[in-house]
């Protein structure tokens, strides 16, 4: 992960209005109910408003970002086991959703990701 979406993250992180159950933020975000205008998330997984959309963030890890288009892109680089668990996690409810996506390696996801809003 680059240093400046690293300190962004942390930045936010401290910021936002947090949740307890990771389960809600993917559920959130794949259904655009952003109780936040520039983010939210529990202690280890969040979302963040950026300038074209909203991105999903595991720890320091991009895992989605969501344009205003409503075009999911979704990292499929491989990860740890329980990482993998939130990627299926996230592809579920963007299928149960019936929402377009495309899964992208992680350095497009942070180019996609762009600046803050």
């Amino acid at each position: 992960m680059s240093g400046e979406l690293k300190i962004l993250t942390e930045a936010l992180k401290n910021d936002m209005p947090l949740y307890e159950r990771n389960n809600d933020i993917v559920s959130m975000f794949v259904h655009g109910t952003y109780p936040s205008k520039s983010g939210f998330g529990t202690a280890n997984r969040f979302m963040i408003k950026y300038k074209n959309g909203w991105g999903l963030v595991n720890y320091q890890t991009p895992m989605a970002y969501k344009g205003q288009d409503g075009i999911f892109y979704v990292n499929s680089r491989n990860y740890s086991r329980t990482t993998s668990k939130l990627q299926s996690e996230i592809m579920r409810e963007i299928r149960m959703a019936n929402a377009e996506y495309e899964e992208v390696d992680e350095d497009l996801l942070i180019k996609l990701l762009g600046p803050k809003e």
